[in-house]
């Protein structure tokens, strides 16, 4: 999943990716993942690649690949 954040010219975010941003991102690719599924343990407020725990079922967890770049 890629997720595109605005930055100021140094390329620091502005703001920070959230639970719900990601659950959204995947909703629109056809995934329905609740807010409460995804795992973060803070927002991500780093451009790059990041693996974000999903909790998907009572026996299923994913790890998902995030990449946050720069609009």
């Amino acid at each position: 999943v890629q997720i595109a954040v605005k930055t100021n010219e140094e390329g620091r975010m502005y703001g920070s990716v959230t639970a719900h941003m990601i659950a959204d991102a995947l909703s629109k690719q056809g995934f329905k993942v609740g807010t409460g599924a995804v795992k973060l343990k803070g927002n991500i407020e780093e451009i790059g690649h990041h693996d974000v725990p999903i909790h998907l079922h009572a026996d299923v967890d994913a790890l998902l690949k995030l990449v946050v770049t720069s609009q």
